[in-house]
This record gives C-alpha cells, sequence and structure tokens, in this order.
C-alpha cells in the first residue's frame, strides 16, 4: 500500500503540473505576433558540416559593404523563414523562424507517458528538421547555387562579418540585428515563376517564354542529376526567374537521393514540373500549352541511359 506522503505527492503533481503548464504558455498570449529579433535568436551550437569554406576577403568585404550596408525591407514569412528585400531590389535575406524550429528540450524531463507524443513531435522531430533543413541548404550551396540563386548560407555563429543589418518589419518598425549571431541566408531575388511568365506573355515575347520554359526544365534536370530529390509541395512558390534563368527559391527540403542517377527518374521530374505548368497554363493562358509540351518532349529525348561504368581487369599474376 502506497504511504499517505507519496499519495499527497502524486495528488500535488496532478493538480500543480496543469497550472504550471498554463503558466508556461501565458506568455505566448501576450508574445508580439509577427517578427521580432527574439523570435530569430537560437543557442544553435557548432556544426563542422554546416561551414563554409573561408570566404575571400574582397567577396567578404563586397557582402558587407555592398549588400548588407543598405535596409531590408519586410518581404514574407513562411514555414520556416522570415524574408526580407534589400532596398535596391536585387537580394533576399532570410532569418530562421528559430521559435519554431527548435527543439523543446525541457520536454524531456516531462514526467508522463500520456505526452510522450507531444514531446517527439516537439523534440526528436523538430530537432530531425532542422538539421534536415540546415543540411539541405549546405548541400543547396556547395553543389546547385547557380540553380538556386544562393549568395552565402551562414548557419554557425561567427566573428567575421562584424556587422549589422537594419531590417524593416511590416508595420514599419526597424531592427538593428548583429549578423554574427543569427543564422541566415542570402539570394539573389527572383520573381514568382507564374507572374514573370504571365508578364512575358502579355508583351508578346514569345521567344523568351520559351527560353524560361527551357531553362526551368534545365534545372530540374541539373537538380536530379546532382542527386537531390525536392520535397517541396509545388513549384508556383519553389521557383522562379532571374533574368529568364529559373532557380530554385525554397532549398531547404532537399534530400540526397541515388535512385535519380537513373534517367526515367528525372524524366518523371519533368513531367510532374510540366503537369504543373500545363495545369495553370490552361486556366490562365491556353496559347503556352503547346511550348510546354514541345520543350518537355525535347528534354525527355535527350535524356540518354547513362553508360554502364568499364569493367576493370583482374589484376596479372606477375
Amino acid at each position: 500500500m502506497e504511504s499517505k506522503h507519496s499519495l499527497l505527492f502524486k495528488t500535488l503533481v496532478v493538480v500543480l503540473v496543469p497550472f504550471a503548464i498554463l503558466g508556461a504558455g501565458l506568455p505566448l498570449c501576450f508574445r508580439q505576433r509577427g517578427f521580432s529579433v527574439d523570435k530569430i535568436a537560437s543557442n544553435l551550437e557548432y556544426k563542422e558540416a554546416w561551414e563554409l569554406e573561408s570566404m575571400p576577403q574582397r567577396e567578404q568585404e563586397n557582402l558587407v559593404h555592398e549588400v548588407f550596408s543598405q535596409p531590408f525591407y519586410y518581404l514574407d514569412a513562411g514555414q520556416q523563414c522570415y524574408a526580407f528585400v534589400s532596398e535596391d531590389q536585387k537580394y533576399v535575406l532570410k532569418f530562421f523562424k528559430m521559435h519554431h524550429l527548435l527543439p523543446k528540450m525541457w520536454l524531456n524531463h516531462f514526467p508522463f507517458s500520456l505526452f510522450e507524443s507531444y514531446r517527439f513531435n516537439h523534440v526528436e522531430k523538430k530537432q530531425q528538421f532542422l538539421e534536415e533543413t540546415f543540411n539541405s541548404l549546405k548541400s543547396a550551396y556547395d553543389c546547385l547555387r547557380n540553380e538556386t540563386g544562393l549568395l552565402y548560407i551562414h548557419l554557425n555563429k561567427s566573428r567575421c562579418l562584424k556587422q549589422k543589418v537594419d531590417v524593416i518589419g511590416r508595420r514599419g518598425e526597424r531592427y538593428s540585428i548583429d549578423l554574427d549571431s543569427k543564422e541566415f541566408v542570402l539570394q539573389r531575388k527572383a520573381d514568382p515563376l507564374f507572374p514573370h511568365l504571365l508578364g512575358l506573355i502579355e508583351k508578346g515575347e514569345d521567344q523568351r517564354v520559351h527560353q524560361c520554359i527551357r531553362s526551368l526544365l534545365q534545372t530540374v534536370v541539373v537538380r536530379c542529376r546532382s542527386k537531390f530529390a525536392d520535397q517541396g509541395i509545388g513549384i508556383r512558390y519553389n521557383y522562379g526567374f532571374i533574368d529568364d534563368q529559373a532557380v530554385i527559391i525554397d532549398c531547404g527540403q532537399f534530400v540526397p537521393d541515388e535512385s535519380l542517377i537513373y534517367p526515367h527518374n528525372y524524366q518523371r521530374e519533368i513531367l510532374r514540373v510540366t503537369s504543373a505548368v500545363d495545369q495553370w497554363a490552361q486556366h490562365h493562358c491556353p496559347d503556352l500549352v503547346p511550348i510546354v509540351q514541345q520543350e518537355a518532349q525535347q528534354w525527355i529525348n535527350a535524356i540518354q541511359l547513362p553508360v554502364p561504368p568499364p569493367v576493370e581487369a583482374p589484376d596479372s599474376e606477375s
């Protein structure tokens, strides 16, 4: 039989824990909505796998003086990042939503198995998602910089930039952010996929429309040949154009996929992207449909089966 002290302790825990949870959640109710500096702050430790090679001095000076010396204005917010566009409209600076991405480690000490599923979703699952996102960005920077418009990624805290950047929030509030202390991504600004195509069509720029579709499918092929699958849910927001050159805007959902070495797999990717563009064109610009189908067919026909590696001859006996 349980002692009175043990029973009293369990009763107090059952009664007090809900109030503790309520107390912990109250600050969230009064937390400032939208962007704030505390939402992009983190206690992430250094990870060698996310480190970049040393940047040449001239390139770093250009990054600091040309890019980060100008203010950035609130552009949009997604599931993972807050995005700001530079005053000259050339660059997009993305800060991570650390208040969403960081795992809630205190849940590891939660006493009840009743909340095990909640703990798993907010600790192990978040930790895995964060690492997959950063690994994807590092792979994209290393292998697909031209196809993503990535200029710089800063996934480890540093001391080399020695630069603050001014960002202006949605309501005009101004923040001065120390770049060394924050994780961020810098990309060239791209025009959204479908508005860009529609603008060219309205101007009668048929040749440029062909070039854009060709570039879009080429970007898909290059990604597949680099053995990266894109887990993004669609192309509407994942792809865009920089001077008619297609780029992948959201490059935080790449995963290595060795099966993409086989051409029939990235032929399937071409058809997936073509189908999405085709559906949009049927509703907004039927004249674009044959162009899309023609360019897709040319890419599919151009893809050849891989040549098998040569068989090595056995070592000759002496």
